[in-house]
């Protein structure tokens, strides 16, 4: 999975893209470190993600995205929060 852009601030979408994004159950959890983001997937390839806020005790602080669904979990990626 990669991130697009990897950096930027809390609001902002930014773009995951990989391969069986979709999950048979239809839940789909995509977390930034600990913080659990909405997101939305309009294909198997692409899901638009909102970055939550994150309580951080210096900027910029770099936190790990995961997407999980019921067949398991993605690669971690890295992202900035500006």
């Amino acid at each position: 999975m990669t991130v697009s852009p990897s950096s930027g601030v809390a609001g902002q979408t930014v773009v995951l893209n990989g391969s069986r994004l979709f999950s048979a159950d239809g839940i789909i959890s995509v977390t930034f470190g600990p913080v659990q983001a909405p997101v939305r997937c309009p294909t198997e390839t692409t899901c638009d993600v909102t970055v939550p806020t994150l309580q951080t005790v210096g900027h910029p602080s770099t936190v790990e995205i995961v997407l999980s669904t019921q067949s398991g979990s993605s690669n971690a990626v890295a992202f900035t929060y500006r």
